[in-house]
């Protein structure tokens, strides 16, 4: 005769509780949810449902090509300045904004320059589109005179010794260049290279504008972009950094490899820096930038510094990816940087339910699968370093 393990009272209560504690395993266990976003056909506009908001918030996003050169770099300050003199400038265009109701506001990133618009009333394609005309309209300023300030602007920031890094490149053939600066700013802000973001309460559904003809405009003289000559930075320790490009996350699972290897190398170099310093004392640190289809860009300082390229992949354990999974998915649910996720998707036109499908390749890929496409990007012939040594 077979006996139970519960008694009939038992039982009972069991069947009166067991309901509830479902329930709240239910609630504990749950994923977050996710925003459900809308993309246009052909990926250019994003659409956010805020029911809660007020009014409308218009992110534009106008991608930028990687600095190869401190020309490079030096062509797209300048234009930048000029974008930011354009809309500062009390002229017909900022007459015009005001007749919008529209408030703006402009930054810039590694890889693209960001305009944001809040506006009370519903935007509609014909203001869009016109704005975007309007900004391709180059500034009425001394083209020379905005080039030395962006030269002095530039020679400023170079005294900080990552910024110097940053802004170097191994190259030697490029300390000076020529550009037509009103060719080149119409080129940069032709309305067909813009991205979109839109959330609202209700937001509509907008298009931006198609390429239109070049447009012939009065030239004036080619400026020539030099870059100002700095003393080299004196350091106390060896400082070196790595620069090697990063393939565009151009699917879901292209996206879900380099958020995780970014986040494994992060966990990988902050153990070796603890246990640097645990085992001689001597001060070092990191830091670490990357950006998809741009650049990943490694500080190390301190001294007995490893060989990245065959040391790198090594550092991607199984027990670090498994924290950088964590950390990834924290970052996909995090209410706070929704506004960041939908740009990124909409700079590099990846589907409007990439949060929702990012959980699976995120789960499958593997410490050995990271290690093989780290390596990848590290043998490419972009890669390279510069170096301070300690001064004496």
């Amino acid at each position: 005769m077979t006996q139970s393990f519960f008694s009939r009272r038992q039982l009972s209560l069991l069947i009166l509780v067991l309901p509830g504690i479902i329930l709240l395993l239910s609630l504990l266990g749950s994923e977050p949810d996710l925003p459900d976003w809308q993309a246009s056909a052909d990926r250019r506009v994003y659409l956010h449902t805020v029911p809660a908001q007020t009014g409308y918030r218009i992110h534009l996003l106008l991608p930028q090509s990687v600095p190869t050169s401190a020309t490079d770099g030096l062509q797209q300050q300048l234009l930048f300045t000029a974008l930011r003199h354009r809309i500062q400038t009390p002229d017909e265009l900022g007459h015009w904004l005001q007749q919008q109701g529209w408030t703006v506001q402009l930054d810039t990133l590694p890889s693209h320059v960001r305009l944001i618009l809040h506006s009370q009333q519903t935007p509609n394609d014909p203001t869009l589109t016109t704005l975007l005309q309007r900004l391709q309209h180059p500034p009425e300023v001394d083209w020379g005179s905005l080039l030395r300030r962006v030269q002095a602007e530039n020679y400023l920031a170079r005294q900080q010794t990552d910024t110097w890094l940053r802004l170097s490149f191994p190259t030697t053939t490029q300390h000076s260049a020529t550009v037509d600066p009103l060719v080149a700013y119409r080129q940069w802000l032709q309305p067909a290279h813009w991205r979109m973001t839109l959330s609202g309460a209700q937001p509509p559904a907008l298009t931006l504008p198609l390429p239109t003809p070049a447009t012939t405009v009065p030239a004036p003289a080619p400026l020539t972009l030099a870059i100002l000559p700095v003393p080299t930075p004196r350091v106390t320790l060896p400082i070196t950094l790595h620069r090697w490009q990063l393939p565009v996350p151009d699917s879901v699972d292209a996206l879900a490899m380099t958020l995780l290897a970014r986040e494994a190398i992060h966990q990988g170099l902050s153990d070796w820096l603890a246990q640097r310093q645990t085992d001689s004392h001597s001060p070092a640190g990191f830091s670490l930038g990357w950006e998809p289809a741009g650049n990943a860009t490694l500080i190390i300082q301190g001294t007995q510094q490893p060989s990245v390229r065959p040391w790198l992949p090594s550092q991607v354990t199984a027990a670090n990816l498994e924290a950088a999974r964590q950390q990834v998915q924290q970052l996909v649910t995090d209410a706070a940087g929704q506004s960041s996720w939908l740009d990124l998707l909409a700079r590099h036109q990846l589907p409007a339910d990439t949060l929702q499908r990012l959980p699976l390749p995120l789960e499958h890929i593997d410490s050995t699968q990271v290690q093989h496409w780290l390596q990848q990007q590290l043998e490419t012939d972009y890669y390279h370093t510069l170096s301070l040594p300690a001064s004496p």
